[in-house]
């Protein structure tokens, strides 16, 4: 209301919920910042964490310490979560997306687990998802999403000469099929911690199975989108003198 979309370049903000809350809440976002003019803002997710495992249900590793852990059902909903929160938020319209947190960080009397190793250092398959998500998609461009019938989320991204990779998943516990045209060879599906397996078409179509881990393919040429990405508009031209006009005044008792 005060005018100060003009004076910055990109909205940051946290996510720590549910992924089924994730469209709401992006949808939120963008009808805020439309509100104000500021709709052609970059989108920055400056921490986004798994917030809804409840308390580590492990006891710490560490003797002397306090902190405790995941335990495996909760390292694996950890890699599950973080792989597709991370696609979910990008191809929501978020520019640049930072996990919370690197380090064994445990918060709210230690019961709050976080990071993507134990106190022990060892890493956790969260770690090893995030590896792999960085090498299946971190040097290539989001295409747009693919229809892959109900209860299955696609998306179709391509590197720079045309190569193309799906990454999908299914929700909890359901295991879906389907399949897309493609005569393509030397087609490779990785799972959620990198590992691979090579799969064929068979009569001009690639079968694939969905479940709760997300997967890519790789090795696919000439799909097209269902659905387009989300264009940002255009920024406005900035026509006012954007000097600073913000003086701090704590006011009394207050000394700086």
């Amino acid at each position: 209301e005060n005018g100060i979309a003009q004076y910055f370049d990109a909205f940051n903000f946290h996510i720590y919920r549910e992924l089924h809350q994730y469209d709401e809440l992006m949808a939120d976002v963008t009808n805020f910042l439309g509100r104000y003019g500021a709709a052609d803002k970059e989108l920055w997710v400056t921490e986004n964490g798994l917030g809804h495992e409840g308390g580590g249900k492990m006891k710490p590793l560490v003797s002397g310490r306090a902190e405790v852990e995941h335990d495996d059902e909760q390292e694996r909903l950890h890699a599950e979560h973080l792989v597709k929160a991370m696609v979910m938020a990008v191809t929501r319209g978020v520019t640049r997306d930072f996990f919370f947190v690197f380090p064994p960080y445990n918060e709210r009397d230690n019961t709050k687990v976080w990071g993507l190793f134990r106190w022990d250092y060892t890493v956790k398959p969260v770690y090893a998802a995030l590896a792999n998500l960085t090498h299946q998609l971190g040097a290539l461009s989001w295409l747009g999403r693919m229809d892959a019938g109900e209860g299955i989320e696609a998306h179709l991204w391509s590197d720079k000469h045309g190569g193309q990779t799906l990454v999908w998943w299914s929700g909890s516990n359901d295991q879906r099929s389907w399949s897309i045209a493609s005569t393509a060879q030397g087609i490779e599906v990785v799972d959620v911690l990198g590992k691979p397996a090579n799969v064929a078409p068979v009569g001009g179509r690639l079968a694939l199975a969905s479940g709760r881990y997300p997967q890519f393919a790789r090795g696919l040429s000439g799909l097209k989108p269902s659905v387009l990405p989300w264009k940002r508009p255009t920024p406005a031209a900035t026509v006012r003198d954007l000097e600073v006009v913000l003086r701090f005044n704590p006011g009394e008792g207050m000394s700086t």
